[in-house]
């Protein structure tokens, strides 16, 4: 948070590859491809929307330039190249929006955090439909064929996917999804009768399915998945847009499949004991879908891996060649994941919790939907889990207390307020400003009581100049030789 805080705040420009931390480089401006969309998660889960607030102040402010990066003959059209410049005077050509509507994704997610509906429909959903008439318009210079009248997308591209330019890329299919989707909540939300509402429901009716293989999600119509690739662009539909779920055996078992074979693929076997060779990324990406899969374990593998990189250092930030800022912050987004999700309008407590943090604690961490949470284990088990409505969203909770008695307001819960489905998620009737409490014990005898977790003298301040810098592997990368004049 003080990178973050260091980096960027509400009045200021959208944060850029760096950061502060300037530096000769060869990636001097905002890079939309994956960077910037990584580098505005952490604030969210961690309730300090204000200083995240540059990404839609910003992207407000410059509004109409989105509106000029387009072709001429795109009219209402809104678009940004992959990389671009703070003013955003980045023109993407003819192409499909893809950078952009990502973008907007995260602008989504403030708006979700945040609670702001007002901000959701006069802020993002003109951006957003300038974005999908975009989509329109590639569509209309570049018809495919279809003999059953499904819409096919002609060329797009994964993201540094070697060769990934093709037909039907899931990066692109992902977000056309999301954003059509997105369209028609906030226009149904707001009684918008938008006169296109018509043709978005059709074209996401008609939109050519995800393309699957044995392996998985593939990168396209005619691209498998089959070389190494430090990005997850084709996995994004599953994380973080959230268009494919795990919430079903069958969805389960897609992502979980893609997600084994792209670290397959990416990370050789023999390597596996030794700090992956590519990007920091690569590993919170893979943490943060294995949290979402519920695996604990393998998210703290890959969560641990990360600090073990040899491009980390004893500071926590990360450089390849040139300093990069994304990396440490997805990390924080990684704890963040395995500590509380609220993706699909539910709310999981504790959902990917290793069995090594049996001792865990979080006060009023944000989620979708406006809740503030806080929940406490003790020695493995959930003391406790509040969650309180800033807003009065529908309150949807899962915790792994396994027969939680539920208190509102301080109260045992009446029948009829709190129902529980077949998935094990609570639907709680509360409105904005109430709290509804689990706990695992009867509420005198529950320890509410928050705070830092006492830690040995041997692992505290294991970052930075000291000789405990050692530790770890990366360490060794930036230090590897230590007199007694620099200790």
């Amino acid at each position: 948070m003080y990178k973050f805080a260091s980096a960027t705040r509400s009045n200021g420009p959208v944060m850029d590859l760096m950061g502060p931390w300037y530096h000769k480089t060869f990636w001097p401006m905002v890079w939309g491809d994956l960077n910037v969309e990584l580098q505005y998660w952490t604030h969210l889960t961690a309730n300090r929307l204000d200083v995240g607030s540059s990404l839609p102040n910003w992207f407000d402010k410059h509004e109409a330039q989105l509106f000029k990066n387009v072709p001429d003959h795109w009219n209402d059209s809104a678009g940004l190249a992959t990389l671009f410049p703070q003013d955003l005077v980045a023109h993407q050509g003819g192409s499909v929006p893809d950078m952009l509507c990502w973008i907007l994704h995260d602008y989504w997610l403030h708006c979700e955090f945040a609670g702001d509906h007002e901000r959701m429909r006069d802020g993002l959903f003109p951006k957003l439909r300038g974005v999908v008439n975009s989509y329109r318009n590639y569509l209309k210079d570049n018809p495919v064929k279809s003999d059953d009248g499904t819409i096919h997308i002609k060329n797009s591209w994964s993201p540094e996917y070697p060769g990934g330019r093709g037909q039907d890329i899931n990066f692109t299919i992902g977000l056309m999804r999301w954003s059509l989707q997105t369209l028609l909540d906030i226009n149904k939300e707001h009684d918008l009768q938008d006169p296109l509402t018509a043709e978005w429901k059709d074209m996401l009716d008609r939109l050519v399915d995800f393309q699957i293989d044995e392996n998985g999600l593939r990168i396209g119509k005619d691209i498998p998945f089959d070389k190494p690739h430090r990005h997850y662009s084709h996995l994004l539909p599953f994380y973080p847009l959230a268009v494919l779920k795990p919430d079903t055996e069958d969805g389960k078992k897609l992502l979980r499949t893609s997600l084994d074979h792209w670290l397959d693929v990416t990370f050789k076997r023999e390597q596996k004991d030794s700090a992956m060779p590519v990007t920091g990324y690569t590993a919170t990406g893979a943490a943060s879908m294995y949290a979402t899969l519920g695996d604990a374990e393998k998210a703290y593998h890959y969560l641990d891996f990360l600090i073990q990189h040899d491009r980390v250092s004893p500071t926590t930030m990360y450089a390849e060649g040139n300093p990069v800022i994304e990396s440490p912050l997805s990390f924080a987004t990684c704890i963040h994941d395995m500590l509380l999700q609220s993706w699909d309008g539910r709310i999981r407590v504790f959902p990917a919790a290793p069995e090594v943090w049996g001792d865990v604690a979080f006060h009023e961490f944000r989620t979708q939907g406006a809740f503030l949470v806080s929940a406490k284990k003790v020695g493995g088990l959930t003391e406790f889990v509040t969650v309180k409505s800033l807003i009065g969203s529908p309150c949807v909770v899962r915790t792994d207390i396994p027969t939680p008695t539920v208190f509102i307001n301080g109260k045992v819960a009446v029948p009829g307020k709190v129902l529980r489905d077949d998935e094990g998620f609570y639907q709680i009737d509360i409105g904005k400003g109430e709290q509804v409490t689990f706990t695992a014990k009867p509420l005198e005898e529950t320890d509410f009581h928050i705070e830092p977790i006492p830690v040995d003298d041997d692992d505290r301040h294991l970052f930075g100049l000291s000789e405990k810098t050692l530790r770890l592997p990366g360490h060794r990368h930036y230090y590897k030789e230590r007199s007694s004049t620099n200790r």
